[in-house]
């Protein structure tokens, strides 16, 4: 996500620099050329953004934020570190969660959370508008930093990065053992899906409704109306608390996140198009 703001910021003309860890996001940044910081100095700027990964922005190896003072601004890309982390004393601390991809962020016109955690100067709501015409998000969703990260944990593991590509694929394999051929079941079962959630996300469920054919709107009613609501409501039960409690995010800072990340991996390994 650094590099698509980086581009961004590149691309509105806008005096910026970039502090990067040692790795390949500095030397990306050093391909493109972008103005480049020693890691840990003490921030100049009194716009600072974090855009690092949830676990490295909550961690302790970021206390030279502890330099930045009182005319100082930090803004953090999820809820996740504003609630896990230690965010410095002094300047006011801001949510802006871009909801979209990285390559969607980079030109600009996505959904964003953004909120107030830390008013410490009394204008922090006015670095708002700020930020969005900067980093070019279209509309704003307040929120605070726990309503974002409930949010974004839960619709990752529920939908986005759960059931959805889990039916999806369950769905081709199901039609190329009835000998469908894999290109084409592909692209029905998974390549068609982006085109109509867009539809859902912009139209609405209704409109979206209205806008599919009639067998695809009798078929697919007919199936959702059989929606197995008691594994639903216990696949909430088992994923909501740990989110809500910290307990899910705490793991994963506490724990061997490579394991974890095999671990899952694993599950997802061999299936292939």
């Amino acid at each position: 996500m650094g590099q698509a703001l980086a581009s961004r910021l590149s691309r509105c003309e806008t005096p910026f620099s970039v502090m990067a860890r040692e790795g390949p996001s500095r030397r990306l940044a050093e391909k493109k050329g972008l103005p480049l910081l020693p890691w840990g100095d003490t921030p100049k700027s009194s716009l600072f953004l974090i855009a690092l990964p949830d676990r490295v922005a909550a961690s302790s190896s970021l206390s030279f934020l502890d330099g930045v003072g009182q005319e100082g601004t930090i803004v953090y890309l999820s809820g996740w570190p504003l609630l896990l982390g230690s965010p410095p004393p002094l300047p006011d601390l801001l949510l802006f969660a871009p909801k979209a991809i990285a390559k969607r962020v980079s030109e600009g016109d996505y959904s964003a959370a953004v909120g107030v955690h830390a008013n410490r100067s009394g204008n922090a709501e006015d670095t708002i508008p700020l930020l969005s015409s900067l980093l070019g998000s279209t509309r704003n969703i307040q929120a605070t930093a726990t309503e974002e990260l409930v949010a974004d944990l839960f619709s990752e593991q529920s939908v986005l990065c759960g059931w959805a590509p889990e039916l999806a694929l369950r769905a081709y394999k199901t039609l190329v053992d009835c000998g469908i051929p894999k290109e084409l079941a592909w692209e029905e079962c998974v390549g068609e899906v982006a085109a109509l959630f867009d539809v859902l996300a912009t139209q609405g469920p209704e409109a979206f409704s209205r806008m599919i054919s009639d067998a695809a709107l009798i078929g697919g009613t007919r199936v959702a109306r059989d929606f197995p609501e008691t594994a639903w409501d216990r696949l909430v039960d088992r994923i909501l608390p740990p989110i809500q409690d910290l307990t899910f995010p705490r793991s994963l800072s506490k724990g061997d996140r490579d394991k974890m990340r095999l671990d899952a991996l694993h599950h997802w390994s061999g299936r292939k198009k």
